[in-house]
C-alpha cells in the first residue's frame, strides 16, 4: 500500500492530475490500470520518467521507481529514438496488459537547457511540461552538452539555472546555442548572467523576485561549502507567537507578527483591557502551552527573574522555540541549554544572556540557537513558491506572455 500512496502522491502533487482518484484499489494492477485507461499513450524516457499523454492532449510525467511492478506488467514494445549519446538514450512505451499504441514521443514538448540539479517533485513537474536537457544528469562537459543541445532538431530556446552556480551564462554560452530567448535564475541575483549580452542577443531574463531572504549564521559557520544549501524549515505567517510584556518593544513586535499573520497571545502584570487586541493568559506557563513561539520582551525585575524556565520550557513543547529580546536574567539559562540539548525544545533565537558578554560555549555549539539578529530562513513554503516562480516564468515565456519576475537589462 505504501507505493499505491506514493504513486498517488506523485500523481497528484507533482503532476497535477488531481482529478485521478481510485477508490481504494487493492494492488498495483488495478491502479495503473486506472491511469493508463485514461492515457492515449505513454513513453518511458532514458531517466526513468513515465510521460503519459492524456486524451486531451496533455503530457504529464511519472518516476518509473515509484510505480511499482504492474506498470511494467503485459507486453512492451519499444522503439529507438535515434539516441543522442549526451542527451539521452531510447523512448521506451508500455501499458500494462497490453502492447501500447504508437504515438508521438514527447518531443513536441518545448526543450528546455536545465543546468541546475533539481529535487525530484521540482524534476517531474518540468519534465511534464518541456523536453528536458540535463546538464548534470548528462555527465558530459559543459561545451559537449551545449553542441549536442544546439545540435537538437528542434533546439532549446529556454535555460533553467542556478544562481551562484558553476554555470555562467555569457556570451560564449549564447554562442553555443544560439536559439537561446530566455534564461530563468533561481536566484534574485544575477552576477553569473551576462545581462548586455542578453540585451544584444534579445535574451529575456527572469530572476526569483523577492522570495529569498539571509541565513546569516549558516553562512558564517562555514556550513555553506560543506553542507551545501542552508535546510528548509518552516514560515513565520500562521504561527501562535505569545509575548511575555507587551511594553513599547512588545506592543511593536506584536504589530509586527500580526503583519505577518501570526496569531498572538501575550502575559503581563494585567490585562491592556480593549488597548491590546490579543488574548490575554494568567501567567507565563499558560501561554507556553498554547503556543508554537515565545518571545520575551519583558522588564527584568523579580517578578520576572528567570520567568521563563524549566516548566515554561517543558510547556512550550519539542516544536516550541524560545525569542529573548528582553534581558538574560528573564531565562533560566542552565534550563534553557538543558531543554535544547534534550530536545525539549527545538531551538531559541537570543539577543541577551545572563553574563554579558559571555556567552556559555553551550550555546555557542549548538546549532538550533541563533545568537545574532541576522537569521531568516529559505523555508519548505519558499522552495514550493521558488518552483512555481520558475514553471511560471518558463510558461510566460513559451507562451509569449510578459515574464513574472523580469530582470531589467541595461
Amino acid at each position: 500500500m505504501q507505493q499505491v500512496f506514493s504513486l498517488l502522491r506523485m500523481v497528484d502533487y507533482a503532476m497535477d492530475l488531481a482529478r485521478i482518484r481510485t477508490s481504494f484499489v487493492n494492488n498495483f494492477q488495478e491502479l495503473t490500470d486506472s491511469i493508463f485507461s485514461s492515457a492515449a499513450t505513454a513513453n518511458l524516457d532514458a531517466e526513468g520518467y513515465y510521460f503519459i499523454q492524456m486524451r486531451d492532449g496533455r503530457w504529464h510525467a511519472i518516476l518509473r521507481q515509484t510505480c511499482g511492478p504492474a506498470l511494467l506488467s503485459g507486453t512492451r514494445s519499444t522503439a529507438p529514438n535515434s539516441p543522442n549519446p549526451i542527451l539521452g538514450g531510447r523512448t521506451e512505451q508500455a501499458r500494462p496488459g497490453q502492447a501500447m499504441a504508437a504515438a508521438a514521443a514527447p518531443a513536441a514538448r518545448p526543450g528546455l537547457l536545465l543546468l541546475r540539479r533539481t529535487d525530484a517533485t521540482f524534476s517531474a513537474a518540468l519534465r511534464a511540461r518541456y523536453r528536458v536537457l540535463d546538464f548534470y544528469g548528462s555527465g558530459a562537459p559543459l561545451g559537449a552538452f551545449l553542441a549536442a543541445a544546439a545540435a537538437e532538431p528542434d533546439p532549446p530556446r529556454a535555460a533553467l539555472v542556478v544562481a551562484g552556480g558553476a554555470v555562467l551564462v555569457d556570451a560564449a554560452f549564447m554562442d553555443a546555442v544560439p536559439s537561446l530567448r530566455c534564461v530563468v535564475t533561481t536566484g534574485a541575483g544575477v552576477d553569473h548572467i551576462d545581462l548586455a549580452a542578453c540585451a544584444r542577443r534579445g535574451v529575456a531574463v527572469a530572476g526569483a523576485g523577492k522570495i529569498f531572504s539571509a541565513a546569516d549564521r549558516y553562512v558564517r559557520a562555514g556550513l555553506w561549502p560543506a553542507q551545501g544549501d542552508y535546510p528548509l524549515t518552516s514560515k513565520l505567517s500562521g504561527k501562535r507567537v505569545g509575548i511575555i510584556g507587551v511594553g513599547s518593544i512588545g506592543w511593536l513586535i506584536d504589530k509586527r507578527l500580526e503583519a505577518f499573520g501570526c496569531v498572538v497571545s501575550y502575559h503581563s502584570r494585567a490585562p491592556k483591557a480593549t488597548s491590546v487586541p490579543y488574548r490575554y493568559f494568567p501567567d507565563a506557563h499558560a501561554l507556553a502551552a498554547d503556543c508554537d513561539a515565545l518571545v520575551v520582551a519583558c522588564a527584568l525585575n523579580d517578578a520576572t527573574r528567570r520567568i521563563v524556565g524549566r516548566r515554561v520550557l517543558d510547556a512550550l513543547g519539542p516544536s516550541g522555540v524560545v525569542v529573548n529580546v528582553a534581558r538574560g536574567g528573564n531565562v533560566d539559562e542552565q534550563e534553557l541549554i538543558a531543554a535544547l540539548r534534550e530536545g525539549r525544545i527545538a531551538g531559541a533565537g537570543l539577543d541577551v544572556f545572563e553574563n554579558e558578554p559571555h556567552v556559555p560555549p553551550e550555546l555557542r555549539e549548538m546549532d538550533n540557537v541563533v545568537l545574532t539578529a541576522h537569521e531568516a530562513s529559505f523555508t519548505e513554503e519558499s522552495a514550493s513558491d521558488l518552483r512555481e516562480l520558475m514553471i511560471g516564468n518558463l510558461e510566460a515565456f513559451f507562451s509569449g506572455k510578459p515574464l513574472l519576475t523580469p530582470v531589467p537589462l541595461p
